[in-house]
């Protein structure tokens, strides 16, 4: 007689979506860089929803190639909402902040909703899109420091907060002009 489906298993490799499932959070979570929104947005049409969720890191060299991609890639990382930064170069966020803020308002705001959720601290959103480089800090051009200042700000106004000359953030309360 042969042996019962449950003695198969026990004894048998793995099924190859139980190794998907258990590799996919550990690959996921590596930074992955692209060249602009339309290789991002095909590698999230890719993955797909299911391993959307496991992305941690991302980052786009060039925004403006295919920038007509971007809001659909900022779309697709809605279903991403563990992400924890999503990086420009500094030259780019110079150039594309207005492009860049306007594009992030619904991920922002899906993140914000899904770290209230937590208890996380929701303001932390305003982490996840930033501007990167190979430089130190102490040795940006002004005008990249700048940048990514007012790159801050127009997030936190997307979420309707207000931010101080250090980018420290103050919640607007109802007494407030402009709340």
């Amino acid at each position: 007689m042969g042996r019962s489906t449950s003695e198969q298993r026990q004894g048998s490799p793995r099924p190859r979506w139980q190794v998907h499932a258990e590799a996919a959070p550990i690959i996921y979570h590596s930074k992955f860089a692209f060249g602009g929104p339309r290789a991002a947005n095909l590698f999230l049409n890719i993955i797909g929803i299911s391993m959307r969720k496991h992305l941690r890191n991302l980052q786009l060299l060039d925004y403006h190639r295919g920038i007509k991609k971007a809001p659909e890639v900022f779309r697709l990382l809605q279903d991403a909402q563990r992400i924890h930064t999503l990086s420009f170069s500094y030259p780019e966020v110079c150039v594309n902040k207005l492009h860049i803020a306007t594009h992030a308002d619904g991920l922002l705001k899906t993140l914000f909703i899904a770290r209230q959720r937590t208890g996380e601290d929701p303001m932390e959103v305003l982490d996840v899109i930033r501007a990167e480089g190979d430089i130190e800090r102490s040795k940006l051009p002004e005008r990249y420091v700048q940048a990514a200042a007012e790159l801050r700000a127009l997030l936190a106004m997307q979420l309707e907060v207000e931010t101080d000359e250090d980018t420290a953030l103050v919640y607007r309360t109802e007494s407030e002009p402009g709340a």
